[in-house]
């Protein structure tokens, strides 16, 4: 579709120019000329070209007649006009396509038929005129009424539309305004003006048409939006909102009609504007009581401070037909019955706790928005969000939960954050773990070689099936001094045998996974806190570490080594083992310890030589 024309007389024979003006679709005919190659109607606006009149002067004029005809996008070729005559339609939603100039000797024939050069005359009764601008299309051809202004399936975003009303007699007039993605609400406009926005990537959400002037006497003007994952709203009127506000989704097309005050109005079963219905939480916390509502994304109850959530209530307000729905897995009781409109879910008064919760949509809220809710739990803290009846919290495992999140979101939306996790069953910090880590013995092959046989240990906890000595002997590097990345000495004696470190059990450890294929890998965690050690074991990962034999006091400090920023140091009763349990209740951990076999010992004490032995820590994952 043109939008612009420019034309130039080459080679003159005699002075003058060859002039021009357009006739611009909602915009009239242009008031001055352009002329010798300046662009008519290049606003750059989007504006249609409906009609052009070319003129001659100075001697050019004398000598010369200017033919011209125009190419409808509705008629076709027009035919042929000159100096000055209009060629094009006038009115309607269609635009010219090409326009043809030809210089004629003065007094010449016509190039062809000059029948039909211009189709003037406007509509037999009020008629609109729409135009809209398109993500990645730009400016689309005018429309008329009831026609779509945009596109459907593409997934494209309505960014701008423009309105003009013809036939409608003088002071009538049709606007538009658009609330925009980033902007909300602006002014109304009118063609040549347009609502919304062009170049700053903005979605058309919403738009009120509104007439003005006569027409508005005789006429209503009724309109609807497409706006994504929704597909057609319903229809309003007469500058009513049309569209979806609040919810972050984009308007893709619009229709627009003109209706006979008292005629059949167009009709539809769903809503024409949808907005994010407005939220009311409140939660009953321990300690505090009933606490002030929140809306939607507030945080209702508390975090960090340890207290349980013993009920919430919870309504919503919206046009939209249906309501919240809400249950509650308390304490002693488990799961209650579903409560909506503000009624209480859970317990007051009896110091039990909320533990899980699940919310639903119902009526048409549950067509048009899904629900998502998270919950802030003890010892975890945020959980993931569930959604529409899916549980957040946990059961079964006694924890509180302290706080909760709501958000309504647009139907089909993403979550507003991660979903992993909503919901659990098992505690963060189990009270004990016990792996079946298997406890071969060092002795009498490997009398000094108790890190060797640790890590055979901790191998064959995943299947490895290994004889006491292969790591000893076929992977672990020997040193005549080295302590640190090698074993210093000889593990098979009692009395030339000393000890390796972490760094150089890791290596021998990933030696040997390296070169069975295996997925595992050996990580050198020393400096981790005693502790922290247990996660680990909640994975299922046993943990060598460093300790004495006996788990006796320290005894002489007889070498020490520089190695990686950390100083290494061997004592005579050096000795390694590996962790493979704990019970935090009776404050104990469980070994397996080749020269003690499976042992039990004070979670304290083992903390406090593992420390000393410079908290060094191998673990296979």
């Amino acid at each position: 579709m043109l939008g612009s024309v420019a034309a130039v007389v080459d080679n003159l024979e005699s002075d003058g120019s060859v002039s021009y003006r357009g006739l611009l679709l909602g915009s009239g005919w242009q008031g001055e000329s352009s002329s010798d190659g300046a662009q008519l109607g290049a606003s750059g606006g989007g504006l249609q070209l409906k009609a052009v009149r070319f003129g001659l002067s100075g001697a050019l004029a004398d000598r010369y007649d200017v033919w011209y005809r125009s190419c409808d996008s509705a008629r076709g070729w027009t035919g042929w006009a000159s100096s000055g005559e209009p060629s094009g339609v006038e009115s309607g939603a269609s635009g010219l396509t090409a326009v043809q100039v030809a210089l004629v000797a003065k007094g010449g024939a016509a190039p062809g038929p000059t029948e039909g050069a211009f189709v003037s005359g406007a509509a037999s009764g009020p008629a609109l005129v729409l135009q809209g601008h398109v993500a990645e299309r730009g400016w689309l051809q005018a429309v008329g009424g009831g026609e779509d202004v945009g596109t459907t399936g593409r997934g494209l975003a309505l960014q701008a539309v423009r309105a003009s009303l013809e036939g409608a007699g003088e002071g009538s007039s049709v606007s538009v305004a658009a609330h925009v993605a980033g902007i909300g609400w602006q002014d109304a406009a009118s063609a040549p003006s347009y609502a919304g926005t062009v170049g700053q990537g903005r979605a058309v959400q919403a738009v009120r048409v509104s007439l003005s002037g006569p027409v508005s006497d005789s006429y209503d003007v009724w309109y609807r939006v497409h706006a994504a994952g929704y597909g057609w709203l319903g229809w309003a009127k007469d500058g009513e909102a049309a569209g979806t506000e609040g919810l972050g989704v984009q308007a893709e097309a619009l229709q627009v009609v003109l209706v006979e005050k008292g005629g059949d109005a167009p009709s539809s079963g769903a809503p024409a504007e949808l907005s994010a219905p407005s939220l009311s939480l409140r939660a009953h916390v321990a300690g505090i009581g009933w606490q002030a509502a929140v809306g939607n994304g507030g945080t209702a109850g508390t975090t960090g401070q340890a207290r349980a959530v013993e009920a919430i209530s919870a309504e919503v307000s919206s046009p939209v037909s249906g309501g919240l729905s809400y249950s509650a897995h308390v304490a002693g009781i488990g799961w209650q019955d579903e409560a909506s409109g503000g009624a209480l879910a859970g317990t007051t008064g009896q110091g039990r706790a909320v533990e899980c919760v699940k919310m639903r949509l119902t009526g048409g809220l549950s067509e048009y928005y899904d629900v998502w809710y998270r919950a802030y739990v003890q010892d975890y803290g945020w959980l993931g969000w569930a959604s529409d009846g899916a549980r957040a919290g946990t059961t079964g495992i006694g924890y509180r939960l302290e706080a909760l999140q709501v958000r309504i979101v647009a139907k089909g939306s993403a979550a507003p954050g991660p979903t992993e996790g909503a919901y659990r069953d098992r505690p963060l910090h189990p009270n004990s773990v016990v792996l079946n880590v298997p406890c071969t013995m060092q002795n009498p092959e490997l009398p000094t070689g108790c890190e060797s046989v640790a890590l055979t240990n901790a191998l064959n906890y995943y299947g490895f099936g290994l004889g006491k000595t292969v790591i000893a002997d076929a992977y672990m590097p020997k040193s005549s001094w080295d302590f640190v990345t090698a074993f210093w000495g000889n593990p098979h004696s009692a009395s030339n045998g000393n000890c390796i470190s972490a760094p150089g059990l890791t290596n021998t450890a990933n030696s040997f996974l390296i070169s069975r294929g295996s997925n595992l890998r050996a990580y050198d965690v020393t400096g981790t806190g005693f502790y922290d050690l247990y996660s680990y074991l909640e994975s299922g990962h046993p943990v060598i570490i460093w300790s004495t034999i006996g788990m006796q006091n320290l005894g002489r400090c007889y070498a020490t080594q520089a190695y990686g920023g950390r100083v290494y140091r061997t004592y005579t009763n050096s000795h390694s083992v590996v962790l493979r349990g704990f019970n935090r209740s009776l404050g104990t951990v469980y070994i397996a310890d080749s020269l003690s076999g499976y042992v039990s010992n004070s979670a304290e004490r083992i903390a406090s030589l593992y420390s000393q032995r410079g908290a060094q820590a191998v673990v296979l994952k």
